[in-house]
């Protein structure tokens, strides 16, 4: 997504009309008609396509299709995988074929971006975009625009403003009874997640081995979710509470829990559920990826908001395409995270807002669901492995999903959703 709206940022600075969508909110029956596309697309599992793509690549999977119903459309596709998985970016690779098979024209290879690559997905990203912008303007046969210099700050996406109407428990309420409203309307998803009660957290490991592995029981009654074998849950994490704290006390946060509106400022944006009434501490503990690994265009923007000329410096070489080196090894192969990247520059504090911009959302993760449906219907049981390793930074690097699921005592909840097999 964050690649997709930086592409789609770019395109309307040099003058192309673009919009932005994820796949499951376009109307592929409209896809004939498009004169040019550019897709994105990450793979899961076993090479299989991610959940807002379902419906999309089971529509240009169907048989009835003429061979030539896309000829009338051109496309760019760039994948974001990992090649330590057999099926290396084979979402993507299977949708570049499966368009030229009917009949739309590619603007060029597909990109390949790699998690497993020393320097990250942002090189491979570069050179398709350096390629992909000669092949548009041809394709529109006219030059565009020169793109913004990369010396210069790009406009704010969001304006975060603060409330001051009635107390935040009575709206939260308000929200409540609207989300029930919602869940009895459909079963639950991305957008209108289930509150699942914890009923079970055990260690399956013994204590001391290196390698933690435990069992979940999660509530479903209620929830309209009947799942199958091959089904998995979707879990939308939250970050550590006390590392959420301690971080908006780095940044200098003045009231973490103040009443905020975030609204976009362009249709190219959009907001989430809830923000119109919201804190910079749900902000920073369920939107942003905080805890995630620091990329090169959160360095670049980040540049613009250092007012100590060395450490504006540094953070310009690590936001150059350029840099690649460096930037492998201050932040990708040690995994260094963007809140420890905003503690060792101390000098870039931006305006809350900027952090929208600056910071990846926190996405969901998918847990294979271990129990049967017969014995089981009114629980789903999760078997999670917690993710702990060292590089060469002194603290261990933790996964997101898997630590905030091993730390959720019985009686506590988490919004989940079904992804059912393919």
């Amino acid at each position: 997504e964050a690649l997709s709206e930086s592409l789609a940022a770019t395109a309307s600075e040099r003058g192309v009309s673009v919009r932005c969508l994820s796949m499951d909110e376009y109307e592929v029956a409209e896809l004939p008609t498009e004169p040019l596309v550019v897709f994105f697309a990450s793979t899961t599992g076993e090479g299989e396509v991610p959940d807002p793509m379902r419906h999309f690549w089971r529509f240009l999977l169907r048989k009835d299709l003429p061979a030539a119903s896309l000829a009338a459309m051109s496309y760019a596709t760039f994948g974001l995988g990992d090649s330590s998985y057999p099926k290396f970016n084979y979402a993507a690779k299977r949708l570049h074929r499966r368009l030229a098979m009917l009949g739309a024209t590619p603007l060029g290879s597909c990109g390949l971006g790699d998690e497993q690559d020393g320097r990250g997905i942002e090189e491979a990203y570069a050179h398709w975009e350096e390629r992909l912008w000669p092949a548009l303007a041809h394709q529109l046969g006219r030059e565009l625009q020169p793109a913004r210099l990369a010396t210069a700050c790009p406009a704010p996406r969001y304006t975060v403003a603060q409330l001051v109407s009635a107390p935040r428990g009575l709206a939260s309420e308000a929200e409540g009874t609207a989300a029930e409203g919602a869940a009895a309307a459909g079963p639950p998803s991305a957008r209108r997640p289930w509150s699942a009660a914890v009923l079970r957290n055990e260690r399956l490991t013994r204590d001391g081995q290196p390698r933690e592995v435990r069992h979940l029981e999660l509530d479903l009654c209620g929830s309209g979710i009947d799942y199958a074998p091959g089904d998995a849950v979707a879990v939308q994490p939250r970050n550590p509470p006390a590392a959420v704290d301690a971080l908006l006390y780095t940044l200098g946060v003045a009231d973490p829990h103040a009443r905020l509106c975030v609204t976009p400022n362009s249709p190219l944006w959009r907001a989430w559920l809830g923000a119109h009434d919201t804190t910079a501490h749900e902000i920073f503990s369920t939107r942003l990826d905080v805890f995630g690994v620091a990329r090169r265009p959160f360095f670049a923007l980040l540049a613009h908001f250092a007012t100590d000329s060395d450490e504006k410096e540094r953070l310009e070489e690590f936001g150059d395409p350029q840099g690649v080196d460096e930037l492998a090894a201050y932040a990708t192969r040690p995994r260094r995270t963007c809140a420890e990247v905003l503690a060792d520059f101390r000098s870039a504090r931006p305006p809350l807002a900027r952090y929208l911009d600056l910071i990846p959302p926190l996405r969901q993760r998918y847990f294979s669901i271990s129990s049967s449906p017969l014995l089981h219907p009114t629980t789903a049981h999760l078997t999670v492995a917690v993710v702990r390793y060292k590089t060469l930074l002194h603290e261990p690097r933790l996964g997101v999903c898997s630590n905030y699921l091993a730390s959720l005592p019985v009686g506590a909840t988490v919004r989940i959703w079904l992804r059912t097999g393919c």
